[in-house]
């Protein structure tokens, strides 16, 4: 099973980070069979759509940058983990670059009609979100977001999870009521 989780903090060392390396644990300890990588998107090279519409003829964007291995990626893991601290009401900017990329997937999908992805698969996706605020809205906001890069991919949409009230770089160490149910969305995904 190949996991693929993508941290949307630009912070190195913020709850963001935390939350995706003990996810990447929690999977590897409940699979030994599990191959999980944590994919730093503040740390990728990746610029954003320009709107060129090359990808409606081609399904493919004509960008060189590092998308060119997130498509690939994408393409063979099984389960894909957003974590993102809410910023503004919504996922980061990094993290909204990188999905908006993700136009040559849209345009093989509904303008080709030969997706990426098959609809017969068995991807799913999640997001967790971690707000300093406690504010339901923001985590659904995002939520939307994650879940247009599903339909437009052919790939589920699965249980998330929202840390409100968590704050300051490393709050989330000082609260493991939260941090448990981080490892029970783990067994949830890969159930």
């Amino acid at each position: 099973m190949q996991i693929s989780i993508f941290s949307g903090s630009p912070r190195k060392t913020g709850n963001s980070s935390i939350i995706a390396s003990k996810l990447e644990q929690e999977f590897t300890n409940l699979n030994n069979k599990v191959t999980c990588d944590i994919i730093k998107v503040s740390d990728l090279n990746i610029y954003p759509c320009t709107g060129c519409e090359s990808c409606s003829n081609t399904s493919r964007c004509v960008i060189q940058d590092d998308m060119l291995e997130i498509y690939k990626k994408v393409q063979l893991s099984d389960v894909i983990v957003f974590v993102s601290p809410i910023y503004f009401g919504s996922i980061t900017g990094q993290l909204k670059i990188l999905i908006d990329r993700f136009q040559p997937f849209f345009a093989a999908k509904y303008l080709r009609k030969q997706p990426i992805i098959p609809s017969s698969n068995n991807k799913i996706a999640s997001l967790i979100a971690v707000s300093g605020m406690d504010k339901q809205r923001f985590y659904e906001n995002a939520q939307e977001i994650i879940k247009v890069f599903c339909i437009n991919s052919n790939i589920k949409l699965g249980p998330g999870l929202y840390l409100g009230g968590v704050d300051y770089a490393g709050e989330i160490n000082d609260k493991p009521l939260l941090k448990n149910k981080v490892s029970e969305l783990a067994q949830l995904l890969i159930d």
